[in-house]
């Protein structure tokens, strides 16, 4: 699944198409799950070397109930 990921990621960023490749990479990691560093450096690094902006969000699902 990781690695299909990786290649979709890839593939969008590529893309020549404006339909397909991405104005941003927004990651959303759960904030009591851990945190792989070599995983996100390794999802991150894609899109940072074909300049598409990341943000990086830890959410806590649990407080965002209003």
């Amino acid at each position: 699944a990781w690695n299909r990921l990786l290649g979709d990621v890839k593939r969008r960023v590529l893309s020549q198409t404006a339909a397909e490749r991405p104005l941003a990479l927004v990651y959303v990691h759960r904030a009591g799950s851990r945190l792989l560093p070599e995983r996100l450096i390794e999802l991150i690094r894609i899109p940072h070397e074909h300049l598409v902006p990341v943000f990086f969000v830890i959410s806590d699902v649990l407080t965002s109930i209003v």
